[in-house]
């Protein structure tokens, strides 16, 4: 009879601990594997909050031609009026760059008809 009740605890306990412990295993591995993208990817954040004003191409309301430095600093702080500062917003300074660096690669690749 002790037998079979130990057995049993066993495997309760074997029946709790397992999807516990696989739910762990599978949601770690997701979030690592997904965060450095969504983290540094120029274009899924140019996409999700810029497209709206700059457009497909940004090639309204940006200009190239000035400095890197000048462009992260409008990306951060805001601009002209309806610019905001995306420093508030959760883009860090890494963001910037990869977004600044994305925005350029737009502009210098020509428009496909």
């Amino acid at each position: 009879m002790n037998v079979i009740i130990n057995r049993l605890k066993k495997l309760a306990i074997a029946l709790v601990a397992l999807p516990l412990l696989a739910f762990g295993l599978l949601n770690g591995a997701s979030v690592s594997a997904t965060s450095p993208v969504v983290q540094d990817d120029g274009a899924a954040i140019y996409k999700a909050k810029c497209a709206m004003c700059h457009g497909a191409s940004a090639d309204k309301k940006f200009d190239p031609a000035k400095s890197d430095e000048e462009l992260l600093n409008t990306v951060m702080k805001g601009g002209k009026p309806g610019m905001p500062a995306f420093e508030t917003k959760g883009i860090t300074g890494e963001q910037a760059k990869s977004l600044v660096s994305h925005m350029k690669g737009l502009r210098a690749t020509p428009p496909s008809e």
